[in-house]
């Protein structure tokens, strides 16, 4: 019995130390950064290489030791990247303060004398001279050595070879030092090898798509020099089509070692061509709503795409059958047509809407696109609240517009970087008993950039404006232009930003300015995230009615959940101005962001 209570005391005393909860140390953070022996770099310049830097008012910074060592290390590698071979960090000093909960941080450096570059040589070169390939080398005799500098050149050139041919080219870069006079002389070695051509293209994995609808999306033809960058471009085009779940493009091996002729692997797999969906949400304006498509992206494997939408909300009921040809008679041109029937409640009216759209268009390059359009629209309106009722309830509607589009964005829906620039112009004429004309321009623009911890700043600007030819007509309810809402103004209810009647009934205007001043977006934790946002603008009757005096402002907070049908918003909008009868905030909901 003694010896069994011993053996538990025993496993106690052992245990004992792990069960019990260690004391932990208050959480410290980085309250200044400063150096010492650097005068080539400032201490801001230095401090932006670190993650272990003072905080700001996006938040504070922890202070974490091994941060810290890596944060040093890493200075050293952008001193020696920056020709200063012989910078050192020689020590560094954490003086904490508990009472604060903070710690300052001084760093002794050593920065040593800059490597310059004496001479840049070529060898092995026969297809290009000199001049051009230096083009391609970003080194120059005199500057600071920098080792990223001469990767980027390596890499430059073995692009340019591939570009011309030689596909199996070589460039070995070589760097002397002169540690007395700190001069780096640098070498590039080329072995060119051989220069092909555009052998047989072979198509691999096609079950339903024809082999016509992959070779119209290469940029490349049997005979041609082989130019690496089309080879990607194809690759990429291959993809965007949306008929591929995976897409390789890679150059063969020759048929025989003689041969000039290579042969070109397409390897593809492909998605699934019918798609059938059920979607349902919730938001401020459309309450709870449903959605129900089916779509065909591949009729008779020609990437002839048709789909059937139907759409049911608590202020909107709707139908529409779209079909679109990616190329238009074997052109880049890609057309759209759409026939809808809906209904819809618009605080001052509804309407009824029958309609087709028709769209033709292409991209130029990457970031820009045209698009010329037209639509027919028969619409009924019921049920008006507006106080001026108008004379006639049907309209019929003919319009020709023209679109130019420059999109730089990262990410089409939740963008981090980038540009978004859009002009429209659409030339519309009305019948109903008579037949009004209007001119409408519309001018989108959305700039993002990103910042430091998972921070995103953005901005956009919707500008509009409407005209009638002679000034003479008047432009019906539903083509008119109104704001506030949650993709609007968000302090501010939907459409009760602008004119409205005696009741207060928004009644639309001619003229539309809506300026998302800032808004920024912080990741706190996973998929969750914050925003801050200043909106301001208005919708005025006519142009000549603008006043910065009635400029309606709104700014609030807002919760972001990143799902996978898109991000879920929840905003809360002040009102910085109200007005009798209006209110002085109120929440927003709804899927995607505001812009």
């Amino acid at each position: 019995m003694k010896i069994r209570i011993h053996i538990l005391l025993c496993f106690l005393s052992l245990s004992l130390p792990r069960t019990l909860p260690a004391a932990q140390s208050p959480k410290l953070y980085i309250r200044s950064v400063t150096f010492a022996g650097n005068a080539a770099f400032s201490d801001a310049r230095l401090q932006k290489l670190m993650l272990s830097r003072p905080g700001s008012f996006l938040g504070r910074v922890p202070y974490r030791p091994e941060v810290l060592r890596d944060d040093l290390a890493h200075i050293e590698r952008f001193y020696h990247q920056n020709g200063y071979l012989e910078a050192a960090v020689l020590s560094h000093t954490v003086m904490p303060d508990t009472a604060a909960k903070r710690v300052d941080v001084h760093v002794r450096l050593e920065e040593g004398n800059q490597t310059r570059v004496a001479e840049v040589g070529i060898l092995g070169n026969r297809h290009f001279s000199y001049g051009e390939l230096l083009e391609a080398i970003p080194v120059r005799p005199g500057e600071p050595f920098q080792a990223q500098k001469m990767e980027r050149a390596m890499l430059n050139l073995l692009r340019k070879y591939a570009e011309a041919g030689f596909i199996g080219a070589d460039v070995q870069p070589n760097a002397e030092r002169d540690t007395t006079f700190h001069r780096m002389w640098i070498q590039f070695a080329i072995e060119e090898g051989r220069r092909y051509r555009v052998g047989e293209i072979r198509i691999q994995g096609l079950v339903r798509t024809r082999p016509r609808v992959v070779l119209r999306e290469c940029l490349f033809s049997p005979g041609e020099w082989i130019q690496y960058s089309r080879l990607l471009d194809s690759q990429r085009a291959l993809y965007l089509t949306g008929l591929f779940g995976s897409v390789y493009v890679v150059t063969g091996d020759p048929p025989h070692p003689d041969s000039t002729r290579i042969p070109i692997h397409i390897e593809l797999a492909e998605n699934k061509s019918a798609e059938f969906l059920v979607a349902a949400g919730y938001g401020t304006v459309d309450k709870l709503r449903g959605r129900v498509e089916l779509n065909h992206q591949n009729l008779g494997g020609t990437a002839l795409k048709a789909g059937v939408k139907l759409g049911m909300s608590f202020i909107h009921r709707g139908a529409e059958v779209s079909v679109t040809e990616p190329w238009t008679f074997g052109t880049r041109w890609r057309s759209d047509m759409n026939f809808l029937a809906h209904q819809q409640e618009e605080p001052g009216y509804d309407y009824s809407r029958i309609g087709g759209r028709a769209m033709i268009g292409r991209s130029f390059s990457r970031r820009i696109s045209l698009k010329f359009s037209g639509r027919i629209d028969r619409t009924w309106l019921k049920n008006v609240r507006v106080t001026t009722v108008p004379d006639r309830l049907k309209s019929d509607l003919r319009s020709l517009g023209v679109t130019l589009t420059y999109d730089s964005r990262d990410n089409l829906f939740d963008s981090s970087r980038g540009f978004y620039c859009e002009w429209g112009h659409e030339l519309g004429r009305v019948f109903s008993g008579g037949a009004d004309g209007f001119y409408r321009t519309l001018f989108l623009m959305r700039g993002f950039h990103s910042l430091p911890h998972q921070t995103v700043i953005g901005s956009g600007l919707e500008l509009g404006w409407m005209t009638l030819p002679g000034g003479v007509g008047r432009i019906p309810l539903q083509e008119r232009f109104y704001a506030g809402g949650p993709n609007s103004l968000r302090g501010f209810g939907y459409q009760r930003v602008g004119p409205a009647d005696a009741g207060g009934v928004p009644t639309g205007g001619q003229f539309k300015w809506v300026w998302h001043v800032a808004e920024i977006r912080k990741t706190l934790y996973r998929m969750i995230g914050a925003a801050a946002f200043l909106d301001a603008g208005g919708v005025w009757e006519d142009p000549a009615d603008w006043r910065w005096s009635s400029v309606r402002g709104s700014a609030g907070l807002g919760l972001r959940i990143s799902t996978p049908l898109g991000v879920a918003r929840l905003d809360f909008g002040v009102n910085l101005d109200p007005r009798p009868n209006e209110r002085r905030s109120l929440w927003q909901f709804s899927m995607g962001q505001a812009f």
